[in-house]
């Protein structure tokens, strides 16, 4: 469905703009993931509210899909498998952040968060996909001082927010591991196995 629309309203931009088919296939592209993406994050919303874990899921997702663009990493090769994996990891991480944790477990979990995620930066940062691969060195080597810059930031503000709401800590720190699981080499074989568990299933390539 977001496909047909997407290709809709390509067409009738394209038809305005007197362009080639190969922009208007552009045009489609790009609408098909801003539509696909708005619509996946509406259903999260809404469930997570009904759920009772709003803020946590969001709290979660924010920080997830913000090192994810820094950082890269794998996809699953549907835009379908993508959006129902983002729902029930986004869901199931909003309600693990409501467990309760002591102030000295935060704070263990933080600085071991802060390792792996500098490891995971200077290891793999960029994580490229078979469709988008960086090997210039120059722009792998800004993308991982990018990376180190923004962190240092994230952890100056969850430091600050850890006397204000643990739980909000808890669903960042599970962000941020999450997107590094993603970036690591065991988190490509993660998905893997279950893209090759719905190989079957039909649905829109994810980017």
């Amino acid at each position: 469905m977001i496909n047909t629309i997407s290709r809709s309203l390509a067409v009738r931009l394209g038809g305005k703009l007197d362009v080639n088919k190969d922009s208007i296939d552009l045009y489609a592209y790009g609408l098909e993931i801003v539509l696909g993406t708005a619509v996946q994050l509406s259903i999260i919303a809404v469930l997570a509210y009904i759920l009772g874990i709003f803020p946590t899921t969001i709290v979660f997702l924010l920080t997830f899909c913000f090192f994810r663009w820094l950082g890269g990493g794998v996809h699953l090769s549907t835009f379908v498998r993508c959006s129902a994996f983002s729902l029930v990891l986004s869901l199931s991480m909003g309600s693990v952040a409501l467990m309760e944790f002591s102030m000295l477990w935060l704070v263990v979990m933080l600085i071991m968060s802060v390792f792996i995620a500098v490891y995971v930066c200077i290891a793999w940062v960029p994580a490229g996909t078979e469709k988008k691969m960086i090997s210039d060195k120059k722009l792998r080597l800004k993308q991982k001082k990018e990376m180190l810059l923004f962190l240092t930031i994230w952890v100056f503000v969850v430091t600050l927010c850890m006397g204000y709401n643990s739980s909000y800590v808890l669903a960042s720190l599970l962000g941020l591991l999450w997107s590094c699981f993603m970036i690591m080499p065991c988190g490509y074989r993660f998905m893997g196995v279950i893209d090759n568990f719905f190989k079957k299933e039909g649905g829109e390539e994810c980017v």
